[in-house]
């Protein structure tokens, strides 16, 4: 009989306590077998460009507001997003913004809308920065 994994836990304070930065944006992940939780913590005024993921997810609005497309979400909405589906641009309001998502399977990975656009991450102009964090 194959062993079996005992069960973990932590809290979300534990997994942004010291998450890798990128340009500002903090990111926390945890993988499940082929699935995948992430934390996501966006200072105020931070822009990220419009992408997409190859996997369905949810993702769960835990504090602060976020802009994505038009619409405004804020803590305790949820969106369930298909795979392939492209949205944003994303902007954090001005207390920033922090969601727990969680990936069906396959790559976390952010793509881009289409084949010739980059993914592009960082202070909204005007909000004591420029755009950066190109990918």
């Amino acid at each position: 009989m194959a062993a079996r994994s005992r069960p973990t836990s932590t809290s979300i304070a534990e997994l942004l306590e010291h998450p890798p930065r990128l340009s500002g944006l903090g990111v926390a992940r945890l993988s499940i077998g082929d699935a995948a939780v992430v934390v996501t913590e966006c200072p105020a005024a931070f822009v990220v460009s419009a992408r997409g993921h190859d996997t369905d997810y949810v993702e769960v609005f835990l504090d602060g507001r976020l802009r994505i497309g038009r619409a405004w979400f804020r803590a305790g909405d949820v969106r369930i997003v298909p795979a392939g589906t492209v949205y944003g641009p994303l902007r954090s309001g001005p207390d920033g913004a922090t969601t727990l998502q969680v990936y069906a399977g396959g790559s976390v990975q952010p793509i881009p809308p289409r084949s010739d656009a980059k993914l592009a991450f960082g202070p909204a102009p005007g909000a004591g920065g420029t755009v950066s964090g190109t990918r």
